[in-house]
């Protein structure tokens, strides 16, 4: 019978065969796997509050023997780095959506121009065509960015192994790591993890406004100076 340092050696060599290329395509493949145990993991955690039965780690398992996706994504950075991409991604992107969607519809139904701007354009069927002003751009977007941060903590495969950048600097997302399948402390990674899905979400989409607003402003100029060269 084999040693456990052989076991571990014929692993490591294992992983050294995989490579880049298969490691990213596995990378998305575990990704992909991943949406659906995080969500299904969730409502294992919910049923396991006061009741503690451990079903979210066999829900875990479950995904987990499915394949070997997980390990050749994981032989390789650029394979984790995929995962990892392909896991917040997809939820974070449809959670954006139907947040920022669900902030029209409510600014819609509260029957105010506060919101919106009319415009000349006319539908079909004879309505003015409402166009956001600014509150109501801002507005949207924070519920695009809430909708983002839902997405990524329910949709979450494993959010410990993910982590948060509070776990590099510290502070109140920091992922516990001590939580020994209790399903409250569980239940608080993933709402810190959503939360700062969030703040980064608001945080990047301002970033990229600015970026675009200094991109205009810079081809305003580019343009006056060539009308003036002329």
């Amino acid at each position: 019978m084999a040693t456990l340092r052989e076991l571990e050696l014929a692993e490591a060599n294992s992983n050294q065969r995989v490579g880049t290329i298969e490691s990213i395509l596995a990378g998305v493949g575990s990704g992909l796997l991943a949406i659906p145990k995080g969500f299904f993991s969730l409502g294992a955690t919910l049923l396991d509050l006061g009741v503690d039965q451990n079903r979210a780690a066999r829900v875990e398992a479950f995904f987990d023997d499915l394949t070997t996706l997980d390990e050749k994504a994981e032989a390789t950075v650029a394979g984790q780095i995929t995962e990892a991409l392909v896991n917040i991604g997809i939820p974070a992107t449809a959670g954006f959506r139907v947040g920022s969607k669900i902030a029209v519809d409510a600014m819609k139904a509260a029957k105010t121009g506060r919101y919106f701007k009319p415009t000349s354009q006319v539908k079909k069927l004879g309505d003015d065509v409402l166009k956001l002003n600014t509150r109501g751009k801002t507005n949207r977007f924070i519920g695009g960015a809430l909708g983002g941060g839902v997405g990524e903590g329910v949709f979450i495969g494993d959010v410990e192994q993910i982590g948060t950048f509070g776990d590099l600097i510290g502070g109140p997302t920091e992922i516990d790591r001590e939580s020994d399948g209790d399903p409250v402390k569980d239940l608080i990674n993933r709402v810190k993890f959503g939360t700062e899905g969030a703040l980064f979400t608001g945080l990047i989409g301002g970033t990229g406004k600015v970026i675009k607003r200094l991109t205009n402003r810079n081809k305003s100029i580019t343009d006056s100076n060539d009308k003036i060269d002329r």
